[in-house]
């Protein structure tokens, strides 16, 4: 960075590789190659989220691991980690993956309850999960959740579920403060109003709504006597391209009411089914919905 540093402060150098290695994961790879300086500022960028959508992926990421020198990197840089769909695929080795995971803060993945142990006794950090909750699940993971750390979870509800089995699933999570659902189908109607109907000490519920669900979402929503400002509800990125969205107020950093559905343009909790980087130039949902809560009480 001399003969750059020499017409640029060094500092606005590092934003400007920071802000390039940030957008485009394409261009972070090709600044490792610049220089040595460089590589050594981008390359823990290019960490902190890792996406595996695919097996070849997994495999190339564990022998990544395996052939550096310095073996401490990747667990102390990495914090989110997707491996939503490779659960049951051959030849993807969990155990290698594991001691990258020590320091991981957020996962999406599990759709098994076998993996979905394993990752959480090797994430001992993790603090926001996002899975799916299979019948399978609830009698294999309620001794894993009991001393879970997750305050903030992501349930893909099965529809086969007893709806009374997942409210009492989830509040075994004893730190948990967060809490989305996905009513994917018009079934889950009968979840959502466990969580909304009974008391419960979460900060937030959010339910995301799909294209099918956001109809009878503002039907229910029209019989609360009284509304929640700790219950919000979004529509899944899915929704915000259909005719459904007709049926949502954008959330624009302003005041909300309580009562309506919100198109929120944020990176939400699913990575696009687990095959995306979120966007740089997007706020985290969580984040927002935060936001949203605390306009919500002060206006209260």
């Amino acid at each position: 960075m001399t003969s750059l540093g020499a017409a640029i402060p060094l500092e606005i150098c590092e934003q400007i590789f920071d802000v390039a290695a940030t957008c485009d994961r394409r261009t972070g790879f090709a600044l490792l190659r610049v220089s040595r300086d460089i590589h050594q500022r981008v390359e823990p960028i290019l960490y902190r989220t890792i996406v595996l959508s695919t097996r070849d992926a997994a495999v190339s990421f564990a022998e990544c691991l395996s052939h550096r020198k310095d073996k401490e990197f990747v667990p102390h840089t990495l914090r989110e980690f997707v491996a939503s769909d490779l659960d049951d695929r051959p030849g993807v080795d969990w155990a290698s993956l594991a001691p990258a995971l020590k320091n991981v803060t957020t996962l999406m993945g599990g759709s098994s309850p076998s993996v979905l142990r394993y990752l959480l006794k090797h994430t001992p950090n993790l603090q926001r999960l996002t899975c799916w909750m299979q019948p399978q699940f609830i009698r294999a993971l309620r001794k894993d959740f009991l001393v879970s750390n997750l305050t903030h979870l992501t349930l893909n509800p099965s529809i086969d579920n007893p709806p009374g089995i997942v409210y009492d699933v989830v509040f075994l999570l004893r730190r948990l403060t967060h809490l989305a659902i996905q009513w994917i189908h018009q079934k889950g109607l009968e979840i959502v109003k466990l969580f909304v109907d009974r008391p419960h000490t979460l900060r937030v519920l959010l339910v995301l709504l799909y294209p099918r669900t956001v109809a009878p979402a503002a039907e229910y929503i029209k019989t609360i006597k009284e509304q929640n400002p700790r219950h919000v509800w979004a529509l899944h990125e899915s929704a915000q391209w259909s005719m459904a969205a007709d049926a949502a107020t954008k959330y624009d950093g302003g005041h909300t009411v309580s009562s309506d559905i919100l198109s929120i343009d944020a990176n939400d909790m699913l990575y696009n089914a687990g095959k995306q980087y979120p966007n740089p130039a997007k706020d985290d949902m969580w984040d927002v919905v935060d936001r949203i809560v605390i306009e919500r009480l002060r206006g209260h």
